[in-house]
């Protein structure tokens, strides 16, 4: 079943109640953080907020997210390198310019 995105204000609320349920702290600047690393996606927002959940002690800062996320990012690098192994040439240039385009549309400074 394919999940719709969830409104980043719904999941800043979602994560905060979450943490504190566990007697963990999240601020919402720092639950939004969670929420837009991955474009309110819920599967991978799921997985960001329980890994960093995991790397809190008490408050959860963006230090444990950035943490987090490069671990997940590593992990998801593996199972892309695996799917893009059995791509053909074409196919995988495809792709990088549909990444360079992406790149350059989203990454430009103001």
């Amino acid at each position: 079943m394919f999940l719709e995105k969830i409104a980043e204000p719904d999941w800043v609320k979602f994560i905060c109640k979450r943490f504190k349920e566990t007697g963990k702290l999240i601020d919402n600047s720092t639950a939004s953080k969670i929420a837009l690393a991955f474009e309110c996606h819920p599967y991978n927002v799921q997985q960001l907020a329980q890994m960093s959940w995991f790397r809190t002690e008490k408050i959860c800062t963006a230090i444990e997210i950035d943490n987090a996320l490069d671990t997940l990012l590593m992990q998801l690098s593996m199972l892309f390198q695996t799917i893009t192994d059995g791509l053909a040439t074409t196919h995988v240039n495809f792709l990088k310019a549909l990444l360079k385009t992406w790149s350059n549309s989203h990454l430009k400074k103001p």
